[in-house]
């Protein structure tokens, strides 16, 4: 999208595992164009405290990064921004991060993980807390702990908030967002 010297790209996909699930191309390339013109006119902050608002794909490579803090190899090698996670802080208190390997058509349901062991519906982080690692059986026993099931991977991750209510959509979101900070996209590497 252009206006003047203002130039913005949008991006969207649609992924799912029923043809009847995914998106129509028209779906998916009038929510980029929406993504760009929104991004039009954009204004920074002053330095200020303000609310953050993390659009989805920038909140799942967040949300992959802080999983890959929990992981048994990372926290057995002290690999990690939080060692010794449990019952450590790791995200603002209304936050709770959800797996749940037996999601109807999740991209990554499955019984068992690749050891044979069974998964379980659990709360990886709750209001905030870490309450849960992704263990496979050998770095559950390196650590004193029991295999979560996550030999192969992480399996259908959630991430909610209190402050949202079912049913808010994006315009909802920026309302309740008011005078704040709208991230849509991460600039480098790190």
């Amino acid at each position: 999208a252009q206006r003047g010297g203002d130039m913005r790209q949008g991006s969207w996909s649609s992924v799912d595992r029923r043809l009847a699930g995914l998106r129509s191309s028209a779906d998916v390339g009038r929510i980029a164009a929406e993504k760009a013109l929104g991004m039009l006119g954009a204004e920074g902050l002053a330095t200020r405290r303000a609310p953050v608002l993390v659009d989805a794909p920038v909140a799942s490579s967040l949300v992959r990064d802080l999983c890959a803090q929990l992981t048994g190899a990372a926290q057995f090698r002290r690999m990690t921004f939080l060692p010794e996670a449990m019952g450590r802080p790791l995200t603002a208190s209304h936050l709770t991060l959800h797996e749940d390997p037996f999601e109807p058509y999740g991209l990554a349901s499955s019984t068992f993980d690749s050891e044979g062991v069974a998964g379980a519906r659990r709360a990886v982080v709750r209001g905030g807390v870490v309450e849960g690692l992704f263990l496979d059986t050998r770095m559950a026993r390196k650590l004193g702990r029991v295999s979560s099931g996550n030999a192969g991977g992480m399996r259908n991750l959630a991430l909610t908030s209190t402050t949202t209510q079912p049913g808010d959509d994006l315009a909802a979101m920026l309302r309740k967002l008011g005078t704040g900070l709208w991230l849509t996209r991460f600039m480098g590497g790190g």
